[in-house]
């Protein structure tokens, strides 16, 4: 008997093809394909997350003499819409990299749009969070 037959294959380990179409098996390849994309997408987009709350934060921060002149209280109540918001844009940070996915799985391999997507999406969420920030200094200007 040969010892080569008898030896186990990668693709041995994977489950049994046996009746699968070809349309099937070019799905499950374009699929593969997608996952290693987002998947290295998805972890450079990891790094640039600093860059984004470090960004937020130095904006933000251009509010902080306004908001320290108006005592302990207001600076909780400023200080928990902080943290509210920060949790939300972290959350709506996956925007960039799911967009990014989506683009170049479709052939769109620019190298500034993720620069873009940053940018943009860094300074949308700078805006929202002034305009919230700034309806709480309204509510409590005295």
């Amino acid at each position: 008997m040969d010892r080569k037959k008898d030896l186990i294959r990668d693709d041995q380990l994977s489950p049994p093809l046996h009746g699968t179409t070809p349309a099937t098996l070019q799905l499950m390849s374009e699929l593969e394909t997608l996952v290693a994309l987002a998947r290295k997408t998805f972890f450079e987009w990891e790094r640039l997350r600093i860059v984004y709350n470090v960004a937020l934060g130095l904006l933000l921060s251009l509010l902080t003499p306004y908001v320290l002149s108006h005592g302990w209280l207001f600076i909780t109540e400023v200080g928990r819409v902080i943290l509210k918001g920060g949790l939300v844009a972290n959350i709506l940070f996956f925007a960039g990299p799911m967009t990014e996915t989506y683009l170049r799985w479709h052939g769109y391999q620019s190298k500034w749009i993720r620069w873009f997507l940053l940018s943009f999406g860094t300074l949308l969420t700078a805006a929202l969070a002034f305009s919230v920030i700034g309806g709480v200094l309204d509510v409590h200007d005295w």
